[in-house]
């Protein structure tokens, strides 16, 4: 018998080894105690939540003191694997699975549907791509980017579901979880500690108030900006370690800075066949989104240009490649809108104060309920930025090259003088620099030579370790219960009842193409078929535009006229709802509660609507024709016989009274107008 050479003998770990890991899991068992109670609590919370009980704080106001202690347990379980993160990599995993489902799936939870209007907008959109297999740029400005949508639809036919709404109830957790790989490769390739791995992740995940991850293009490129940063930044990242291999700016910068140290996690080495894979589905991914979204692709465009300005990005022609793809697009599928609005995006071109009325001091306002809301997103916000910039010292005081993803976190910043983009280009900022504060957030709370630190005497750094993961799990705790607050303050108008849906539902069986849809405020779970077939009118729109207020009267017999039937223009209607009333109510702007109520009133009272669907969430009223009586119509010498009256022409004039017809001589088609 010849013994098989050792180099080609299967290589297995030695028996003692695998018996320590196993009987390591046997030990580690009893930690998930923590995540079971706390999965255990939120599950029999979610039944005592009433919804409708919600005021102007949002969910936090329903929930029970349940829930709050699920959320509790959850943390400290985190925290207690987060201790030994080198050895308890799945019972983190399985924490952060179950972050994802408990914070981000609640109101799905309860209400078992999508929350705000724009979801449904979306479901529209895709609706019409399916039906009409045409984009209309014209119709919509979402029409220009129809990347996203396209494979939505193609996602909807391939599964079979009714509606792209199927899916739009839990995208925010199936969102969260495509996060998760790409977000673990881009902090892997800052650093190889994995407290400070997993303490960023979890982090990421409990300061992410912004509700960017629903079922929108913007989460779509949100996960591919993510992607194509992890892939640059450890596939093709230079292997020298000197200076020599930046650019000029980036060599003085560093030379600077004195970050002269290699990264803690070198690049591996990757063949040129494999960098050009890598190069290809890097620009695959980028053009993608260029056709999906507006504003992500110039994020990823920067934030390439920045790596290779570093000297951090092999593919310097790359920043070119990606600029020639959005010029092409913007120059040729998406000139209808550039075209349109070129002097207004010229105009709020590096207008700061526009931006910061827009997108700060425009959103403080509300409730005195929601006003609270407002202020605890801004401190939290602010804290970890806080926390960002005290890691950011501290590493860098210990000669931590993180220069690269200091750059990548401030680099958004860039744009906030560009558009103020409704009002939301901060939150957007914000979006896009969570990766990078929750890595430096992490690191300044990290002990000992996680941070940089020299690592005392045992006993001391023992002391220094329990101290560090005591702050840090409060830290991280309260950062949890602020992301309910903060996430959700909007919910009770986000929400929409039965009722509501029901009453939309009603409005797409009875309105014909062409109809016209009259609202106070488009805060309604509609749109969500027919997109491009029928018109919207909005009272807060007509407000903002006229340039002399309008009373509430006023502005109905403006809205009277959108919607008056007449040849080839079907009958228009006005839709009343609890959710638009909770959105003047929250968030008050042009529209205030006592314009509202009169506005309501008037439409109750006009002889020229008429109630044909109402529930205590919705009223629907739709728009009467002109009233043409016999008797007017005779004194300006146009008297037509009048069906069922004996008298014809004078004989009619003389003997018949304005009260004899009454009847309009048009009467709206039952039941669609």
């Amino acid at each position: 018998m010849v013994d098989a050479p050792a180099r080609v003998q299967p290589a297995a770990p030695p028996l003692v080894e695998v018996e320590s890991r196993r009987a390591r899991t046997l030990q580690q068992l009893p930690v998930l105690a923590l995540p079971i109670a706390a999965v255990a609590l939120w599950t029999s919370s979610l039944q005592g939540i009433n919804p409708r009980a919600m005021n102007d704080l949002g969910l936090v106001s329903v929930l029970p003191w349940q829930t709050w202690l699920a959320f509790a347990l959850l943390s400290l379980g985190f925290i207690t694997c987060w201790r030994q993160a080198d050895q308890a990599t799945w019972l983190l995993v399985v924490h952060v699975l179950l972050l994802m489902v408990m914070l981000y799936g609640l109101p799905t939870a309860i209400i078992h549907e999508p929350s705000g209007p724009t979801v449904f907008r979306h479901a529209g959109i895709t609706e019409s791509l399916i039906r009409t297999r045409v984009v209309h740029p014209k119709v919509d400005a979402y029409f220009n980017w129809p990347g996203f949508f396209m494979g939505l639809a193609t996602l909807v036919k391939l599964s079979g579901a009714p509606s792209a709404l199927t899916f739009a109830a839990w995208a925010n957790v199936a969102f969260n979880l495509l996060y998760l790989p790409p977000l673990l490769l881009l902090t892997r390739a800052f650093t190889r500690d994995p407290k400070l791995v997993w303490g960023t992740v979890w982090v990421f995940y409990v300061a992410n108030w912004i509700q960017q991850d629903y079922l929108a293009p913007q989460a779509f490129g949100y996960l591919i900006y993510l992607t194509i940063m992890g892939l640059l930044l450890t596939y093709l990242r230079p292997r020298g370690t000197g200076p020599g291999q930046a650019m000029r700016f980036g060599r003085r910068l560093r030379a600077v800075l004195r970050v002269v140290r290699p990264g803690e996690v070198p690049p591996p080495a990757v063949s040129r066949r494999t960098a050009a894979a890598i190069l290809a589905v890097v620009v695959l991914l980028y053009t993608v989104i260029v056709v999906s979204h507006e504003l992500t692709p110039f994020i990823i465009l920067i934030d390439v240009a920045a790596l290779v300005v570093l000297g951090q990005c092999t593919a310097r022609g790359l920043p070119l490649i990606m600029a020639i793809i959005l010029v092409l697009w913007m120059v040729s599928a998406a000139s209808g809108y550039l075209y349109g609005h070129l002097a207004q995006l010229v105009d709020v071109l590096g207008n700061i104060n526009k931006a910061t009325s827009a997108n700060v001091t425009g959103r403080i306002s509300g409730s005195e309920q929601h006003l609270l809301i407002v202020r605890e997103r801004l401190l939290l916000s602010g804290g970890l930025w806080l926390l960002a910039v005290l890691g950011a010292i501290r590493r860098f005081r210990h000669h931590h090259a993180d220069h690269v993803a200091a750059a990548l976190g401030l680099a958004p910043l860039l744009l906030f003088g560009a558009q103020p983009y409704g009002g939301e280009m901060l939150l957007r900022i914000y979006f896009f620099m969570l990766p990078f504060a929750a890595f430096f957030a992490t690191a300044s709370l990290l002990p000992g030579a996680a941070s940089g630190m020299k690592a005392p005497g045992s006993l001391t750094a023992g002391l220094r370790a329990g101290a560090a993961t005591v702050a840090f799990g409060l830290t991280v705790a309260i950062a949890l219960g602020g992301c309910v607050i903060a996430r959700y303050g909007n919910e009770r108008m986000d929400y929409f009842t039965t009722g509501e849906r029901a009453a939309i539902r009603f409005l797409y069986e009875v309105a014909r193409p062409g109809s016209t849809f009259a609202v106070e405020k488009s805060y309604l779970p509609w749109q969500y078929q027919g997109y491009e077939l029928h018109r919207y009118v909005s009272v807060e729109v007509m407000l903002v535009q006229a340039k002399t207020p309008l009373s509430p009267a006023q502005a109905l017999n403006q809205i009277a006229q959108a919607l008056l039937p007449g040849r080839g223009h079907p009958a228009g209607f006005v839709i009343l709802s609890r959710s638009q009333r909770a959105y003047v109510e929250t968030l008050g702007g042009v529209l205030s509660t006592s314009y509202y109520d009169q506005f309501e009133r008037l439409v109750q009272q006009s002889p020229k609507f008429r109630l044909i669907y109402s529930n205590p969430d919705a009223q629907i009223f739709v728009r009467l024709p002109e009233v043409r009586h016999a008797h007017s119509m005779a004194v300006a010498g146009h008297h037509p016989r009048v069906r069922g009256c004996p008298h014809n022409g004078d004989r009619h004039r003389r003997r018949c009274s304005l009260a004899n017809h009454t009847r309009p001589l048009v009467r709206p088609p039952v039941p669609r107008w």
